[in-house]
């Protein structure tokens, strides 16, 4: 809790602006929310297994025992109606649970057997940012006006987002060069989502990460299909988001190894004559 309080809270999306809400407001609603508080501490050893590689193991064994236990009690809190009074701990644990899920797996398995995020685990991630989601749509009104409205209002920054107009761009070009199926409403769907969801995202403070978030709230139930079905078209596309996480790691450590895997797991899943469109955002995360 002192590592959570001096040093984790100020990692977090926005923390230098919002560490009022990660270091005070949500613990103190950890004190009364068990699940909540198994959370926070998740996230908290596994930030101290990342920055204690001669402590790695034992972190990481801890976290993994708070990440489980604030799992389940997350589970038991969606089977019982929320309430106004509960809905924000309810969706700061949601919101933390995605990053916990990030979290475990930013450590790298040098130790024991390999741990390294595979597709399922990414199509898993977007699974439980969409649930969060869906506690934020149904007591919004609730949570803009609470403890936590400070999130929901992003200081737009002017800094050039050379990476993402470059994405916008490669991602326009993909969706000139889609075959002609029954896939392609689908998939040039997702393209112009995708897009929007980056320009919506450049404004913001960490426009990476929102991005990384917003997309897979965003994606239509039919792509997230054909992900699980792991047509090479939507591997394509989810290739693009990998490198906006793999961007994302500069700044924000739960991120960490998991646009690489990711990609790798993709290409190994395209075949030859697609193997052009998914080149660029492979070669910017360093995979020829």
């Amino acid at each position: 809790m002192h590592h959570w309080c001096t040093v984790t809270c100020f990692t977090l999306p926005r923390g230098d602006e919002l560490c009022r809400i990660w270091q005070v407001e949500c613990v103190q609603l950890a004190f009364m929310d068990e699940p909540f508080m198994h959370q926070i501490l998740a996230i908290s050893a596994f930030h101290m297994a990342c920055l204690q590689p001669s402590h790695r193991q034992s972190y990481r064994m801890l976290a993994s025992q708070h990440h489980g236990h604030a799992l389940q009690g997350l589970r038991t809190k969606f089977t019982h109606e929320v309430t106004p009074e509960s809905s924000h701990s309810t969706f700061a644990a949601a919101a933390l649970l995605v990053i916990g899920a990030f979290a475990a797996f930013a450590v790298d398995g040098e130790y024991e057997e390999d741990t390294s995020p595979g597709l399922k685990d990414m199509l898993d991630m977007f699974g439980l940012m969409r649930g969060m989601n869906m506690v934020l749509e149904t007591w919004n009104h609730t949570l803009v006006r609470g403890r936590f409205a400070d999130m929901f209002i992003d200081q737009e920054s002017s800094r050039p987002m050379v990476f993402l107009e470059a994405t916008c761009e490669k991602l326009r070009n993909l969706g000139e060069s889609l075959d002609d199926d029954e896939r392609r409403p689908v998939i040039g769907h997702e393209i112009i989502t995708f897009i929007d969801c980056v320009k919506q995202s450049i404004p913001t403070r960490c426009p990476e990460i929102r991005l990384a978030i917003l997309w897979p709230i965003r994606a239509h139930p039919d792509f997230l299909l054909l992900l699980q079905q792991k047509n090479e078209e939507a591997l394509t596309i989810l290739a693009y988001y990998c490198a906006i996480v793999h961007e994302a790691q500069s700044y924000a450590w739960y991120c960490r190894r998991w646009g690489p895997n990711i990609a790798r797991d993709i290409k190994n899943l395209i075949s030859s004559p697609k193997a052009e469109a998914v080149a660029w955002p492979l070669a910017y995360m360093g995979l020829s």
